[in-house]
Order: structure tokens, then sequence, then C-alpha cells
């Protein structure tokens, strides 16, 4: 993704000179500086700004061999200071406000459905199911792509040639080895624990980084993907569950004049999912880029705060116009939301491996733009996200002014 995203320089500023993250960072073992270590999207494999989702594979593949380059992979050791249990910690309070935000809207949808109230249980039920399965079957088609083209499972001696890579190849069970991970990806994926086994894997691989002297650079690197993967999902989902949830309760609450516990539980759980996932994918391409200052978790608190005030008061304007206006909403939102994919288009994109992929994460990305400013492209960000901010500041005083214009004074 881009170099320097939103809050770049705030980021920047607080997360210190050096990197002192807790899982194996690279370092050179001869010298002081760290390696030439390559973004999410540069592309290990060919040092080029290309696709992510089309190169992580072929990146991580170079880790295992020699490189096309022809330079070779030269061994690592973790610097002085280690901070492992605060990455830990980070990535189970990832899981914690991941369960606290899908469960609460679970337990919402029953509600609604037990006091007959069938269209708001349909429309949280929608909200939970529908970006859930979209997001397992995309998980489940980047698990096909690594563990058949090497990347993540070449890394981890759990393909063929990864075993053999790796020295830990046992004839007459490799292939029961390979079967048996299929059949549990293929479970957890359509129990819907995609990103749940990928937060649990991250895990296992930030330790592994650590441990793993002989191998730790790849180890690292496997981590550093699988986590900007789970990120990755994870930031869909919540545009495409937890926005819309967060606004569907909140104009459920203004529209009824009343706000029950289980509703305001379950929107603040969608609205720190969406400032946490927005924290933690930053400070992830903070941490991975050589060219970029890494972001200590007192940096990624600020960014999650900053985006816990932005979105809310989005949110919040989006729900007071949706409780009055239902037909004039959803044309406001197709409209913005064609605008901010056609911007998207126009500045340039190159992260996907085929052109429909590329128009359909265009889309996407027109999604997140209703609700917040996310960076897609590399270079300075200054001028784009002033554009953004007065376009969508503008919006959010018309949208509050025609609600209090028109509201009922006695039930508002």
């Amino acid at each position: 993704m881009a170099a320097e995203s939103d809050g770049g320089k705030a980021g920047a500023a607080c997360g210190g000179s050096g990197r002192s993250g807790g899982f194996a960072q690279l370092y050179d073992v001869d010298g002081e500086e760290p390696l030439d270590s390559a973004a999410i999207h540069i592309c290990m494999c060919c040092r080029s700004s290309a696709c992510y989702w089309g190169c992580r594979s072929a990146c991580l593949g170079t880790l295992i061999g020699q490189p096309p380059g022809g330079v070779g992979i030269r061994e690592t050791h973790c610097p002085p200071r280690e901070q492992l249990w605060l990455d830990c910690l980070w990535i189970i309070l990832a899981l914690l406000v991941f369960f606290w935000d899908v469960g609460t809207d679970l337990c919402l949808a029953m509600e609604y459905y037990q006091r007959q109230d069938y269209l708001w249980f349909g429309l949280t039920l929608f909200f939970v199911l529908v970006p859930s399965v979209l997001v397992q079957i995309l998980s489940f088609r980047w698990f096909v792509q690594d563990y058949t083209g090497g990347g993540l499972g070449e890394v981890e001696g759990l393909t063929k040639r990864g075993a053999v890579a790796l020295g830990c190849l046992y004839p007459g069970k490799d292939r029961l080895q390979l079967a048996s991970i299929w059949l549990w990806q293929a479970t957890i994926h359509i129990l819907q624990l995609g990103q749940v086994w990928r937060y649990i894997r991250t895990l296992y691989l930030g330790i592994m980084s650590r441990r793993q002297k002989e191998h730790q650079r790849r180890w690292y690197w496997a981590m550093m993907f699988e986590y900007a993967d789970v990120n990755m999902l994870r930031l869909l989902e919540t545009f495409l569950e937890s926005a819309p949830q967060l606004v569907l309760q909140l104009c459920i609450m203004i529209q009824e004049n009343r706000a029950e516990t289980l509703q305001c539980i379950s929107s603040l759980g969608s609205l720190l999912s969406l400032a946490w996932v927005l924290a933690s994918y930053h400070k992830l391409l903070r941490d991975s880029r050589d060219d970029q200052r890494s972001m200590s978790y007192r940096g990624a608190l600020l960014h999650l705060f900053w985006r816990l005030f932005t979105i809310s008061s989005r949110v919040l304007s989006l729900a007071l116009f949706a409780s009055l206006f239902h037909i004039y909403f959803g044309i406001f939102v197709v409209v913005h939301w064609c605008a901010m994919a056609f911007w998207v288009v126009h500045g340039g994109t190159d992260f996907c491996m085929s052109k429909w992929e590329e128009v359909l994460f265009n889309m996407v990305v027109g999604i997140v733009y209703i609700f917040c400013w996310f960076n897609v492209k590399e270079g300075r960000t200054r001028h784009r996200m002033v554009t953004y901010y007065v376009v969508v500041l503008a919006e959010n005083t018309i949208l509050t002014g025609l609600w209090y214009a028109y509201r009922d004074p006695a039930l508002t």
C-alpha cells in the first residue's frame, strides 16, 4: 500500500527512530543498519512497485532459495529491545474486538427476531453474514494461492518444495500432512473462522521468528505477510459489515427515540472495530518498510483515537440523515460511492493480479471512502487528504442541517 498513508508524519513522530518491535526484525549480523526489506506491496522478487495480491507468494518464494536477482538471503538477528508481549497483546486484543463486534451483532439480531422486528432482524443479520462469506471466500482463495504456488506454505515447510528446502520432508507423511492442512482450512473457512485462524498463525509465526535462528528471516517475512493478509481481510470485512451495521443501529435508535443497552454495546463494538483495524493496518505498513519510521504502540493508540473521532462524526451524520430521508440517503450513498470509486480509478492503482480484481478492489475502496479516508496510492497524500476532508465536511454539514431542519421536535 502507500508509503505515506494518512497521518503518516504524525505516526512517524510517535514511532521513534528505530525498529523495536517484539517479533524478529531484519538486522544485518555484521552491522547496525537494517537490511533492505520491502514494503507490503514492494516486491522482494522484482524490487519494483507491483501488486501485493499477485506477488506475495513469489516474494516469499525468494526467501527459500536464490532470488531472481541473484542476491542471497543473509542471516538476521533480533534487535536488543524485545517487545514480544506487546505484539502478542495487540493481536489478542484485535481478536477480542473481532468477537465483540460480530458476537454482539448476532445477539442483537436474535433480540430483534424475538421482538418480531423482522425488518431490523433481516438487515442486521444480512450485514453480518454476507460480508463474512465474501471474506472467507477471498481468504480461502489466498490459501490456495499460497499453498499451491509456494509462498507461506513453502516458507513453513508445509508444501513438498518447502519441506525439502527446510530439510523436514518425511517420506510417506507429506501427503497426509498436506491433506490434513487442506481439510482443516476448508473446515475453518466454512465455519467463518478464517480471520481467527490467521490471527493465531500470525502469533505462531512471530514466536517462531524468535526461536528459529537458522531461518529467522523467512519466518519473519512469513509472519509479516500473514499479518498483512489478515489485516486486509479485516479491513474489507469491517467496512462491508461494521460500518453499515453502525449506521443501521444508530438510525434505529434515532427513529425509535431510545437506545437499548445491547444496541449501544453493538454500536461501540462496530466503531472500535473500524478504528482498530485502520490503526493496525497503518502500523503494519510502517513496521514493514525501511523507508518509513516504525510506529510505536503509543502512535498506534493515537491513530486509533483519531479514527474513532473522525468515523463517529461521519456515521452520526449519515444516521441522522437516513432516519428521515430513506430514499435520498440511498441515492446519496450511491452517488458518493461512484464518485469516490471513479477518483480511485483515475488515480491509478496496481494492487491486484487481474483487471477484474483491480476493478473490484477499487469498488471496495469506494465503499471505504463513504466513511473515512484511506490511502491507496504511493506518494504524498496532503492534497488528496485535504480534498477528501473538505468534501466530507461539506457533506456532513449539509446532511446534519437537513435533518435538523426537517426533524420533528416532539420526537427528537
